[in-house]
């Protein structure tokens, strides 16, 4: 519990006092942190490996600054290139879905290195573009703080419900305790948190 509220009181003051291009930095090195740790979940077992991974994902983020005109005295970024990264990213999530939705059945056809290498990429970079895009829209970064407070109420709302109520299985050959009655759980309170 001690651990959460620094955690939170961590983020929050981080969120609020850096300006938007120190925030981006700082979002930009947990993505990398995550990279890194993708690698590891995927079996990029040597560093030199993980290193190569995470050289890709600064490229890319490089890329994206110069696409947002991201600079340290940017006040907005480009709008254009912020729903063209969305866009893609939303595409990803339908194909992960339409993925999952298929699993064991067609473990085979993704279930590689490199697809997975890849797919940590389209989840890790998208949130990386939406994060920062809150950010500039806001300066003071109430809108991050607020899509996190949303996140925590779906995750804890569901939680909750799935543990009393939850009997229908969600995706029981992915996550086997998930349930729909957890899925509604996590909406309704992010509705009444709203």
């Amino acid at each position: 519990m001690v651990t959460a509220v620094i955690l939170i009181l961590g983020f929050s003051g981080i969120t609020i006092f850096l300006s938007s291009f120190l925030f981006t930095m700082f979002v930009s090195s947990v993505v990398l942190v995550a990279g890194w740790e993708w690698g590891a979940f995927v079996g990029l077992k040597n560093i030199r490996s993980r290193v190569g991974y995470l050289s890709v994902i600064v490229s890319i983020i490089l890329g994206l600054c110069l696409l947002l005109g991201i600079t340290p005295t940017t006040e907005s970024i480009n709008l254009l290139g912020v729903l063209i990264t969305s866009g893609l990213g939303l595409l990803f999530w339908i194909m992960t879905f339409s993925i999952l939705k298929n699993y064991p059945r067609n473990a085979e056809r993704w279930n590689n290195k490199y697809k997975i290498l890849t797919m940590g990429i389209l989840a890790l970079l998208p949130a990386w573009v939406g994060l920062i895009q809150l950010k500039y829209l806001l300066a003071e970064g109430y809108l991050v703080l607020a899509l996190v407070a949303l996140v925590a109420a779906v995750d804890i709302g569901a939680y909750f419900a799935g543990k009393q109520f939850g009997h229908k299985k969600l995706a029981p050959n992915v996550s086997p305790n998930k349930s729909w009655e957890g899925v509604w759980g996590g909406l309704g309170l992010c509705f009444l948190l709203n």
